[in-house]
């Protein structure tokens, strides 16, 4: 699923690296709704004192579907977007993140992790709306 822009997985999930992040998934026609979906993603977020906010940009499909101003000291956050109808298709369908305040640890000197850290997922979920 992971398809770019994603560190290596741990435990708990998976962190965002640089400015951008993709994933892609498969749907089979028989799971199509008119009456649209709702994405929830818990995530843990990059913010501390040293680097007070993350500005994050959602996007199904190409489709922007959400911005979020996420900030300290808040660090774990469940995201939930609509997702009309129309927007998820049979086949191949591709989530994707624009990040555009990640920092490294390093860079604020708080470790020697140089990693362009933005958001953590640790889970996703598409749900119908009934």
């Amino acid at each position: 699923m992971l398809r770019r822009g994603w560190s290596d997985a741990a435990t708990w999930g998976t962190w965002s690296i640089g400015n951008d992040a993709a994933m892609e998934f498969y749907l089979d026609s028989a799971e199509l709704s008119t009456q649209g979906y709702r994405l929830e993603l818990n995530t843990r977020v990059y913010v501390n004192p040293a680097h007070p906010q993350q500005d994050v940009e959602t996007f199904f499909n190409e489709r922007s579907i959400g911005r979020q101003n996420l900030r300290h000291p808040k660090r774990t956050q469940t995201l939930s977007y609509l997702i009309p109808a129309d927007a998820i298709k049979a086949g191949l369908n591709r989530l994707s993140f624009k990040l555009n305040t990640p920092a490294s640890p390093k860079s604020l000197g708080l470790g020697q992790d140089s990693r362009r850290l933005g958001i953590g997922l640790h889970t996703l979920k598409i749900l119908k709306n009934e």
